[in-house]
């Protein structure tokens, strides 16, 4: 199943969802919470382009085990904490494009491919 809330004008998600695939895309989120990252454990693709993410910290993603597409394309990424896509073996694309990403630790990816 589906869900698609693009182009809307989401802060945060308080609900929580078990779709194959979730689009927020052009949304207002400012981060991808720990509360919020249970919620996207079951995900198989992910879409948070065009939002305001401005980092991702460490674990943050660590129990979203069966993504495989992970879009954070077009926000305001300045930092990435070492180890953030741990555990993400399944992991086929990830978009960073189109962000403020200064430095990426040799640590990054730790654990993920």
């Amino acid at each position: 199943s589906m869900v698609y809330l693009d182009e809307n004008n989401l802060e945060q998600i308080d609900m929580i969802y078990y779709f194959k695939e979730f689009s927020l895309s052009n949304n207002q989120l400012k981060k991808i919470s720990i509360d919020n990252t249970t919620k996207f454990t079951f995900f198989d693709k992910l879409d948070l382009n065009h939002n305001l993410i401005e980092s991702i910290e460490s674990d943050q993603l660590i129990s979203s085990t069966q993504l495989r597409y992970l879009y954070l394309r077009n926000n305001s990424i300045k930092y990435i904490g070492n180890g953030s896509f741990r555990n993400l073996h399944r992991l086929n694309e990830l978009d960073l494009s189109l962000n403020f990403i200064q430095h990426l630790d040799d640590q990054i990816f730790h654990d993920t491919f």
